[in-house]
């Protein structure tokens, strides 16, 4: 018969310890090599947000640059073009030719159906003889006759064609824009409009009028990220949306078009300013007469910041709605081949819904 020994009381104790030492280094590495992955897999997350919202930094900076230059381009076109009218035959029958042949498909975006339009509706030839020529598009019976009959009333610019009597011979100067108000509860779309750019030849002033409708042209602009532009008040309502502004703050383009520099209906003088978000809807919007609101501290940014500094600047702002965007706003300059204004002519604004800049919308791939 075998006997056991019965094992010792230290001996039994002992067991589950032995047990755990030898377990144990594998168990903590078990933990560390999961904490050490979790850690490393958040700094590698970390660091491609951090890259990607620079990344999309630069793209926006781009964007806005590129808006700034398509208006830089088509005023530059407007003085070529007012230089090219300049040595045509005085006769009203080339100047109506010369409107035919210049029009502007409706920019993508707008519903099917709509007309071309032309890139001109007005054009006014001043000669220092005293010879005075006006035209307006689609207009063959045009009713300004004389320097005195050309008023803000009729949208004809007497005070640049007064500036390009004094400009040096063979350069141009832009304008202020003329456009009636339109208040957001009025019916339809807003009316005519115009930005005058004038030039000075040997023997006198030409003017061209820009269809306002070309810059609804460029705030249509795919800009990140490179959504379809449909309706524009929806893009604002999503922050992805572009305006334009001139020196005096005014605004040229915007997708809400109450928010737009105007005359007037009843006075023909300029619509005054919104002074509080109260004034929204019927008054016009200019960055530097807004004196309390939401946009305020975003306007105080620019003011102080961007338009001092004159080039491009990106940064988180609200909008009306109270939607937090990313915005970079570039200066729009003249080209010096045609004009001598210093400074900016305007800004141009290009927004983007801050959802994405929060985290990469795509997963990074090895090429080759």
């Amino acid at each position: 018969m075998d006997v056991r020994p019965p094992e010792s009381a230290w001996r039994t104790a002992l067991r589950p310890w032995f047990l755990i030492l030898l377990t144990a280094p594998l168990l903590l590495s078990i933990v560390g090599v999961t904490v050490y992955r979790w850690q490393t897999h958040r700094q590698e997350n970390a660091r491609l947000s951090d890259t990607f919202a620079e990344r999309q930094n630069r793209v926006l900076q781009h964007d806005a640059r590129r808006v700034a230059r398509a208006v830089t381009n088509l005023l530059a076109l407007a003085a070529s073009d007012a230089r090219l009218v300049s040595v045509l035959p005085p006769d009203g029958a080339g100047y109506a030719r010369f409107f035919e042949a210049l029009r502007v498909a409706p920019p993508a975006g707008v519903a099917p159906g709509e007309s071309i339009f032309p890139l001109y509706n007005r054009l006014l030839i001043w000669r220092d003889s005293g010879r005075f020529q006006y035209f307006h598009a689609g207009d063959k019976a045009a009713r300004i006759s004389s320097v005195d009959g050309c008023t803000a009333r009729d949208l004809c610019d007497r005070a640049t064609l007064e500036l390009g009597k004094r400009a040096s011979q063979g350069r141009a100067i832009v304008g202020k824009a003329l456009r009636w108000y339109t208040p957001e509860k009025s019916p339809g779309a807003p009316g005519d409009g115009t930005l005058s750019v004038a030039y000075r030849f040997a023997g006198g002033v030409v003017l061209l009028g820009i269809d306002y409708r070309s810059f609804e042209s460029i705030v249509r602009l795919p800009t990140f990220p490179y959504q379809e532009r449909g309706n524009l008040l929806q893009d604002y309502e999503a922050g992805n949306y572009i305006y334009l502004l001139d020196a005096d703050t005014d605004l040229l383009a915007h997708p809400k078009p109450w928010h737009l520099y105007g005359l007037d209906y009843a006075t023909g003088e300029p619509r005054p300013p919104m002074k509080s978000d109260s004034d929204a809807g019927t008054h016009p919007l200019n960055f530097r007469a807004y004196e309390r609101g939401i946009l305020r501290p975003y306007f105080d940014r620019l003011i102080q910041r961007t338009f001092q500094a004159a080039e491009v600047d990106i940064f988180e702002a609200a909008n009306m709605s109270g939607l937090i965007r990313v915005v970079s706003v570039a200066p729009i300059y003249l080209d010096p081949a045609f004009f001598d204004q210093q400074g900016p002519f305007g800004y141009a604004g290009v927004g983007c819904a801050l959802e994405h800049f929060r985290e990469p919308q795509e997963r990074p791939v090895p090429y080759y």
